[in-house]
């Protein structure tokens, strides 16, 4: 998907790789990402996050202290954020783990995100693939290495190994 020709994708970006957005006070598939599901051929959705990511940071310091950032932008992204991280904290995270706390969350998140996808009426037969783009040799010693943490709510990495050819099996990896 790096490589794709422009015009092939659909691409969404936003801080905390979210893929809700609030209508009506309820929290439901964001447009765009709906949109290319029921509208287009699309099959296939990325979710991608980034070890180091700000916004799960602010989210994490948010959760920690309630230390919440003063733009009223961010804020509502990271109040968005908010009950994930806290699930993540309770349940997933290690505070002794290699990887920062930081960037096991990021990975939850994307298992998260994934999750709110595939329950999706939207999502139809559409495959949803997450992803972790690692620019801190938090996976390896590949900085900027992409790594699949999740295929269509797989997690199991022997299972993800083999949805991939055994040049990339060492870019299926977990931080939890």
């Amino acid at each position: 998907m790096w490589e794709a020709d422009p015009g092939y994708l659909f691409t969404v970006g936003n801080i905390g790789n979210r893929v809700t957005a609030a209508v009506d006070g309820e929290q439901m598939l964001s447009g765009s990402v709906a949109y290319p599901l029921c509208h287009t051929d699309t099959g296939v959705v990325a979710v991608v996050g980034h070890t180091g990511c700000g916004a799960v940071g602010a989210t994490l310091d948010a959760a920690r202290d309630g230390t919440f950032p003063t733009d009223p932008g961010v804020r509502s992204d990271v109040e968005e954020l908010l009950p994930i991280v806290e699930r993540g904290l309770d349940a997933a995270v290690s505070e002794t783990a290699a990887a920062s706390v930081r960037n096991q969350l990021v990975e939850y998140n994307v298992h998260e995100q994934v999750a709110i996808v595939r329950g999706s009426d939207a999502v139809g037969d559409a495959d949803v693939y997450g992803f972790v783009y690692d620019f801190h040799g938090a996976y390896g010693d590949r900085d900027g290495a992409t790594y699949l943490v999740n295929a269509n709510g797989t997690r199991d990495l022997d299972r993800l190994r083999g949805l991939v050819d055994d040049a990339h099996a060492d870019r299926v990896d977990t931080l939890l």
